[in-house]
């Protein structure tokens, strides 16, 4: 109910600066694109300040603890880098991964397959992606996810 209430607020809003507009050329004043432009801007930054800049903070801590409990793989290094288009946060992830071989009997080793981890990795991303996106009430795009297994 709440989105529904804010939604209505915005299409008003978005009505009455349609009119302030009008009004202002039908005055003789063209000069308001500027401000209305710097009001858009400073509105888009308070929310990144506010909701987004958090949010990814967030994500970005999640998904470091989680990868690291990736079973048969020792989690070694995580590139996370976002932008936002006013719309949706874009991430690029890029996590590294060592395969840990088990002795096994009579001296084999044995490993997990590379495509099992990046598979787990992937899956671990795409919930924490979604649980941030809902308690931060954003859209959360995976620009870019590779998984590198040595």
């Amino acid at each position: 109910m709440p989105s529904f209430k804010a939604e209505e607020i915005i299409k008003k809003k978005a009505e009455l600066e349609k009119e302030v507009e009008m009004l202002l050329k039908q005055a003789g004043i063209d000069e308001l694109a500027p401000f209305t432009e710097e009001k858009k801007k400073e509105t888009e930054q308070t929310l990144i300040q506010n909701r987004v800049r958090p949010a990814m903070e967030t994500l970005k801590s999640r998904i470091h603890s989680e990868l690291k409990l990736v079973p048969r793989a020792s989690f070694k290094w995580l590139k996370f880098n976002w932008d936002f288009d006013g719309k949706a946060a874009k991430v690029d992830i890029e996590a590294s991964f060592v395969k840990e071989e088990i002795g096994g009997l009579f001296g084999a080793f044995s490993s997990v397959p590379e495509e099992r981890i990046k598979e787990e990795s992937t899956a671990i991303i795409k919930r924490a992606i979604k649980e941030v996106s809902q308690d931060y009430s954003i859209t959360i795009v995976p620009r870019k996810v590779e998984i590198i297994v040595r």
